[in-house]
Protein backbone atom coordinates (compact mmCIF):
# COMPACT_ATOMS: atom_id res chain seq x y z
CA UNK A 1 0.00 0.00 0.00
CA UNK A 2 1.23 3.41 -0.96
CA UNK A 3 0.21 7.11 -0.03
CA UNK A 4 -1.88 7.15 -2.90
CA UNK A 5 -3.58 4.38 -3.07
CA UNK A 6 -5.16 3.32 -6.53
CA UNK A 7 -5.14 7.23 -7.55
CA UNK A 8 -3.41 8.47 -10.21
CA UNK A 9 -1.43 11.13 -9.21
CA UNK A 10 -0.18 14.45 -11.58
CA UNK A 11 2.93 15.99 -10.61
CA UNK A 12 2.40 19.92 -9.73
CA UNK A 13 5.08 22.69 -9.29
CA UNK A 14 6.27 26.06 -10.46
CA UNK A 15 8.34 24.85 -12.54
CA UNK A 16 7.15 21.29 -12.85
CA UNK A 17 9.74 20.09 -15.49
CA UNK A 18 12.97 21.43 -13.48
CA UNK A 19 11.47 20.06 -10.15
CA UNK A 20 10.65 16.29 -11.88
CA UNK A 21 14.15 16.14 -13.19
CA UNK A 22 15.43 15.77 -9.49
CA UNK A 23 12.32 13.32 -8.75
CA UNK A 24 13.41 11.62 -11.82
CA UNK A 25 17.10 11.40 -10.54
CA UNK A 26 15.78 10.00 -7.46
CA UNK A 27 14.40 7.26 -8.85
CA UNK A 28 16.79 6.60 -11.35
CA UNK A 29 18.83 5.35 -8.20
CA UNK A 30 16.57 2.63 -7.72
CA UNK A 31 16.66 1.54 -10.81
CA UNK A 32 12.71 2.46 -11.41
CA UNK A 33 10.95 4.88 -13.14
CA UNK A 34 8.83 8.47 -11.93
CA UNK A 35 6.04 7.46 -13.86
CA UNK A 36 5.45 4.45 -11.64
CA UNK A 37 4.15 7.09 -9.20
CA UNK A 38 3.13 9.99 -11.25
CA UNK A 39 0.49 10.71 -14.51
CA UNK A 40 2.45 10.90 -17.80
CA UNK A 41 1.38 14.66 -18.23
CA UNK A 42 3.27 17.26 -15.53
CA UNK A 43 1.27 20.49 -14.44
CA UNK A 44 3.09 23.96 -13.97
CA UNK A 45 1.22 26.71 -11.88
CA UNK A 46 2.51 28.90 -14.84
CA UNK A 47 -0.01 27.15 -16.89
CA UNK A 48 -2.49 27.45 -14.84
CA UNK A 49 -2.35 30.70 -14.30
CA UNK A 50 -2.32 31.52 -17.91
CA UNK A 51 -5.39 29.93 -18.29
CA UNK A 52 -7.14 31.81 -16.29
CA UNK A 53 -5.96 35.25 -17.48
CA UNK A 54 -2.60 36.08 -15.56
CA UNK A 55 0.13 37.18 -17.90
CA UNK A 56 2.49 38.11 -15.07
CA UNK A 57 3.75 34.83 -14.19
CA UNK A 58 6.62 35.36 -12.35
CA UNK A 59 6.50 33.71 -8.53
CA UNK A 60 6.34 37.02 -6.33
CA UNK A 61 3.94 38.46 -8.44
CA UNK A 62 1.48 35.81 -9.11
CA UNK A 63 1.58 35.42 -5.46
CA UNK A 64 1.35 39.04 -4.95
CA UNK A 65 -1.84 39.27 -7.37
CA UNK A 66 -3.35 36.09 -5.67
CA UNK A 67 -3.26 38.18 -2.37
CA UNK A 68 -0.38 35.82 -1.06
CA UNK A 69 3.03 36.37 0.50
CA UNK A 70 5.67 35.81 -1.83
CA UNK A 71 8.08 33.40 -1.16
CA UNK A 72 10.79 34.77 1.05
CA UNK A 73 13.86 35.72 -0.93
CA UNK A 74 16.72 35.34 1.89
CA UNK A 75 18.97 33.07 0.83
CA UNK A 76 19.08 31.80 4.48
CA UNK A 77 15.79 31.47 4.64
CA UNK A 78 14.89 29.85 1.33
CA UNK A 79 14.82 26.18 0.74
CA UNK A 80 12.63 23.29 -0.32
CA UNK A 81 9.75 23.55 2.04
CA UNK A 82 9.70 27.27 1.45
CA UNK A 83 9.05 26.77 -1.68
CA UNK A 84 6.60 23.91 -1.54
CA UNK A 85 4.73 25.62 0.78
CA UNK A 86 4.69 28.75 -1.47
CA UNK A 87 3.59 26.13 -4.29
CA UNK A 88 0.70 24.64 -2.40
CA UNK A 89 -0.59 28.15 -1.56
CA UNK A 90 -0.43 29.11 -5.00
CA UNK A 91 -2.01 26.19 -6.02
CA UNK A 92 -4.95 26.14 -4.00
CA UNK A 93 -5.68 30.13 -4.87
CA UNK A 94 -5.83 29.29 -8.57
CA UNK A 95 -7.75 25.86 -7.74
CA UNK A 96 -10.39 28.54 -5.70
CA UNK A 97 -10.46 30.34 -9.13
CA UNK A 98 -11.53 27.61 -10.98
CA UNK A 99 -15.31 27.46 -12.34
CA UNK A 100 -17.20 25.37 -10.20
Amino acid sequence: MNARGSKQLLFTGFNAWFDISFVDDLFRTQDRSWRELYHYFVLDLPSMAWSLGFQDLAGASLARKLGLEPETTDPMRHNGITGAESNVAIYRALINMQPQ
